[in-house]
């Protein structure tokens, strides 16, 4: 098993460390404590050390071995404390109670693994089963509890985030709404939230969105963030938040058009129309008639084949033979008339498919299955004329 896999293991590139702790210290200041609970190779450490220096008490927290001897190599001879840790079998609000000094950062980059994947893989590095997302019934047996594992570790360490603590976590995008929206649903928020969208792609090589998701001071019933388009805190931000129950991507925009939302009291809204509509949108054939769901014969409008001819026209050529095989099918009878409706676009395209067909040996049929109407093919493949058999005039094009 692959351990970058199994740890979901995005090591943060040092130039983006630096970045993220020169932000903190314009937004918070110097922190007394920094924490880093998923050190890996100790990239923030190291950088906060750079910035902050020995005023600060530094500590980071790995489960793999291997990193934590590389972590000490590199960082030991700074005074900075890596210990080999299992992070979910850690109280966190023990650990980050037993310093004495209240202005605490949490700094890191979490795995990048969703639990579903861990499960695949026959990893243990999984928290303990459990419904912590709240879920009801079927919900919480299926695909609506599969999680990122990042998703668990930071509404752990939020909910021991001290009143007058800092926290700054590089996640997915998705992973920091959801963990808001579980706090803003249940508990409320925080003064101070933020996310700056960060190019994972430059700095991690894979294709997702992703963010610094900061959050300081303490708890309210403020449900909003603050939403950067990138790791530069002077850019005019978005407001996100938690309105009505539901997450709302761009609040101004949504209190701009709020009276769009909702509709009358009288209907609910929901998606799957034709779903609902299958009984008079499907139809089987009886006969020479179509019968719809509640069993009714049902005449279809002569002008339907000349709309479906028309979308023929502009097909690309993989799919003609499909369709004019549909439209021989079902023109017959009463549909006859659309026969009429076909350009000599549509008769050039009969002839080409024909022709295919000789060539691989199978019957070239240049009419419709009744023989109500014949295409004459030219020796250049082009249909050099037609004739209309018991077929009224077609609508005006």
């Amino acid at each position: 098993m692959s351990s970058k896999k199994e740890y979901g293991d995005f090591q943060t590139p040092d130039h983006l460390a630096k970045r993220v702790v020169t932000i903190v210290d314009k937004l918070f200041g110097r922190p007394q404590v920094v924490i880093e609970p998923t050190a890996g190779l100790g990239a923030f450490l190291h950088a906060s050390a750079d910035h902050w220096g020995v005023r600060s008490e530094y500590v980071g927290f790995e489960i793999n071995g291997k990193y934590v001897d590389l972590a000490r190599a590199r960082l030991s001879d700074r005074g900075i404390q890596i210990h080999q840790r299992d992070f979910f079998n850690e109280d966190w609000s023990h650990h980050l109670a037993r310093f004495t000094h209240p202005r605490i950062l949490i700094i890191g980059n979490p795995p990048w693994v969703t639990n579903s994947d861990l499960g695949q893989l026959g990893s243990k590095n999984l928290p303990e089963k459990s419904n912590f997302l709240g879920l009801r019934g079927f919900d919480a047996r299926t695909g609506k509890s599969n999680f990122d594992i990042a998703e668990w570790m930071l509404i752990r360490l939020l909910d021991a985030l001290p009143p007058a603590g800092v926290f700054a976590m590089l996640c997915k995008t998705m992973t920091a709404r959801k963990v808001l929206r579980h706090f803003w649903k249940n508990d409320g928020g925080w003064e101070e939230t933020r996310l700056f969208l960060i190019d994972a792609k430059a700095h991690f090589g894979v294709a997702v969105d992703a963010c610094l998701f900061y959050v300081a001071g303490r708890r309210t019933d403020e449900r909003v963030a603050f939403v950067y388009p990138d790791l530069n805190p002077a850019c005019t931000p978005t407001r996100f938040g938690f309105i009505d129950g539901d997450l709302v991507s761009d609040i101004d925009a949504y209190q701009a058009h709020r009276t769009f939302d909702g509709g009358s009291a009288l209907y609910t809204w929901r998606s799957g129309l034709k779903h609902d509509a299958a009984a008079v949108m499907e139809f089987t054939r009886t006969g020479d008639k179509l019968v719809n769901g509640f069993g009714e014969s049902v005449l279809i409008e002569r002008q339907s084949n000349c709309m479906c001819i028309e979308l023929l026209e502009h097909a690309v050529e993989p799919v003609w033979e499909t369709v004019i095989d549909l439209l021989d099918r079902f023109t017959d009878g009463e549909l006859q008339a659309s026969v009429a409706c076909e350009t000599r676009e549509v008769r050039q395209g009969r002839c080409r498919i024909g022709r295919q067909r000789e060539a691989r040996g199978e019957h070239a049929s240049g009419h419709l299955a009744n023989g109500g109407y014949r295409i004459t093919c030219g020796a250049d493949g082009e249909a050099a004329g037609g004739e209309v058999t018991h077929a009224p005039e077609c609508p005006q094009r």
